[in-house]
């Protein structure tokens, strides 16, 4: 797995080094040989693109994508063995009743906290 990662990145870096060295070069040749305007458009066609169609596994809109990470992810983050997922449950639910002392049991931090906090905040004009 550690092998393939590498790979992976290996390959990502390789294919972004070359995606540079292409437009670069279509560029160069375009502002040394055609002119101004061979420039300029071969730079709206490289740089100029107002909207990125993606597909990730055969699926292009948001809903189907996020299912697909959603599948993949829950797929890989299982526990290994029952047994010890719930040993570990153990132990946490343990350490965090003695973490948290009964004052403090109605003040934790939750997403309905933040977003007020947040909305409270001031903007600044910088």
């Amino acid at each position: 797995m550690r092998f393939d990662k590498l790979r992976y990145k290996r390959a990502i870096k390789t294919k972004e080094v070359n995606a540079t060295n292409q437009f670069s070069n279509s560029l160069n040749d375009a502002l040394l040989e055609k002119g101004v305007n061979a420039f300029w458009n071969s730079w709206r066609l490289n740089f100029d693109k107002k909207q990125v169609s993606w597909v990730v596994d055969g699926c292009s809109d948001d809903r189907s994508i996020a299912d697909k990470f959603a599948i993949t992810f829950s797929s890989v983050c299982v526990p290994n063995s029952p047994e010890r997922h719930e040993e570990h449950c153990k132990i946490f639910n343990c350490r965090f009743s003695q973490y948290i002392n009964s004052s403090w049991e109605h003040k934790l931090i939750n997403v309905e906290l933040v977003e007020k906090c947040t909305n409270q905040l001031k903007k600044v004009k910088r």
